[in-house]
């Protein structure tokens, strides 16, 4: 299925495979004809690797019960551990043992901006799971910290950030780990919700109201963040990502309306030329796009494809400041079905005459409203994953840009 080799110290051939049963690390004594019939074939040095493996407090969190694992195959105990033996490389192995094991270990994290705890000039976690356990930790560490490099290991159900980076498969992350010569900034996104608001699990509320979260896939309502928070069962988990597609046609079945508004508050530089004193102003213009409609879909994506098929956003790209809005109003069940269908076809929906697709600025603001009469189950938002039930009167979530402060992801 996968394959890779690599050279070490011109003295220990390593390749790294996967079947459908296993991950596999092997070691040969290397000969003469490996570096000169191998052009392709990626040389290292243990005393020339990237700096984020040389001199980052390292640690590997092992979402364990993410995606649908088989469980002959283990990343970290067949490809990770015996590759980091090789190279010298000192590591912490952390197994999610409850929901809350990720946001722990991320306030843990130092609130200083240029060491870690042990002296080391940053963090690099790497993660082997899915988007939700990458922003759990986003959302669990301080505002200030030092470096923190991510490299994202594709295990979870959608693993959209992997995909949308054009990493496939394990491998393919573990071969960005030795070659990035520079970790690109990590885009990071936020929400605002009013009060009271809580996040769900299982559609249990969290004790304490949450005031905001970030996120760096996808900010939603509608139909998209209630297929994925009723999805989250036990009973759907089991079935991987077909867990969507059945939520998602008991959801039609009913074909609810989601009642609410949606606008953009565009900022934009009051440059005068005649007075210094505006240096700094801005202009506010409130755009309203939808106000008080019933809506079928409402979704922000700061990457392109949620599965390695659904093309949700063919403009929204991780790699750059790109946010997109992509929403419709309420569609009978067939044409909201076609529009998804199309979605799959490298993105086509956007060019749906029923479809609004909108570029978001760096310093614009997204205003979703929620009608007062909407019931609970049809309140609730997702951010990667992670689902928000607002409460109250007057609800509404406010989506802008924020600076991701010391983050880098590797790819």
């Amino acid at each position: 299925m996968s394959h890779f080799q690599l050279l070490l110290d011109k003295t220990t051939l390593i390749t790294l495979s996967e079947t459908e049963s296993e991950y596999a690390l092997e070691q040969f004594p290397a000969k003469t004809s490996h570096t000169n019939n191998s052009p392709t074939l990626l040389s290292i040095h243990k005393t020339s690797l990237p700096t984020y493996l040389t001199n980052s407090e390292i640690t590997v969190i092992d979402s364990i019960k993410s995606g649908n694992r088989i469980s002959t195959k283990s990343v970290y105990k067949q490809l990770l551990s015996p590759l980091f033996k090789l190279l010298d490389v000192k590591h912490t192995y952390l197994e999610t043992r409850s929901q809350h094991t990720i946001k722990e270990f991320g306030s843990t994290i130092s609130t200083t901006t240029t060491t870690t705890e042990s002296g080391k000039n940053g963090h690099l976690i790497i993660f082997i799971s899915g988007d939700t356990s990458i922003s759990e930790f986003i959302n669990g560490i301080p505002d200030i910290h030092p470096d923190i490099f991510i490299l994202p290991i594709p295990q979870g159900t959608g693993n959209a950030l992997s995909q949308s980076l054009n990493i496939q498969t394990p491998i393919d992350s573990i071969k960005a780990l030795l070659t990035t010569a520079k970790p690109h900034k990590f885009q990071l996104y936020n929400a605002l919700f009013t009060q009271p608001s809580y996040v769900l699990h299982s559609d249990e509320r969290e004790s304490e109201t949450v005031t905001s979260l970030k996120f760096f896939v996808v900010g939603s309502w509608c139909l998209h963040s209630t297929l994925v928070g009723e999805s989250d069962t036990p009973e759907l988990r089991k079935f991987g990502r077909d867990r969507f597609r059945m939520a998602a046609n008991q959801l039609l079945s009913t074909n609810p309306e989601f009642k609410g508004g949606i606008s953009k508050i565009e900022r934009v530089d009051n440059v005068n030329d005649n007075d210094n004193d505006n240096d700094g102003d801005f202009k506010e213009t409130n755009v309203l796009f939808e106000d008080g409609q019933s809506l079928s879909y409402f979704v922000l994506a700061g990457v392109p494809k949620f599965e390695k098929t659904f093309e949700i956003s063919p403009l929204s790209d991780p790699k750059s400041e790109s946010l997109y809005l992509v929403y419709f109003r309420h569609l009978d069940a067939a044409d909201t079905m076609e529009i998804m269908k199309q979605a799959y076809d490298k993105g086509a929906h956007v060019k749906n005459k029923d479809v609004s697709y909108v570029e978001i600025k760096k310093t614009d603001q997204v205003v979703l409203s929620i009608a007062d009469d909407m019931e609970r189950r049809l309140s609730k938002v997702c951010l990667d994953g992670t689902i928000v039930e607002v409460s109250g009167k007057n609800r509404s979530v406010v989506f802008n840009w924020i600076d991701s402060n010391n983050l880098f992801c590797i790819y």
